[in-house]
């Protein structure tokens, strides 16, 4: 297992597959993450909260990285929201009334 210290960085680089299809799990203040093939310890993650990025560019925000390793998660999936009001570019006129 590889550990990671995360006190003088903002990003910590971690492989692609891990970053993308491990299980993340909350150890304390630490952050593991596995697979069947590796995995790795992020020490105090939830206490200085670096960005996970792979080589390519991927990449996990803290608060993402936080709902991956909630106890009890139930799906093996995460749905996110799209709201158009976020959108950049976007006026009150652009929008259809009904």
């Amino acid at each position: 297992m590889n550990t990671f210290n995360p006190v003088d960085s903002s990003d910590i680089i971690i492989d692609g597959a891990l970053l993308i299809y491990g299980t993340y799990s909350k150890q304390g203040d630490d952050l593991k993450i596995h697979t069947d093939l590796e995995s790795v310890l992020i020490k105090d993650f939830f206490v200085h909260t670096p960005n996970l990025v792979s080589v390519k560019g991927s990449k996990i925000t803290p608060h993402l990285a936080t709902l991956l390793s909630a106890p009890n998660h139930q799906s093996e999936f995460l749905g996110f929201e799209d709201h158009p009001d976020r959108w950049p570019n976007h006026s009150d006129q652009s929008r259809s009334k009904d």
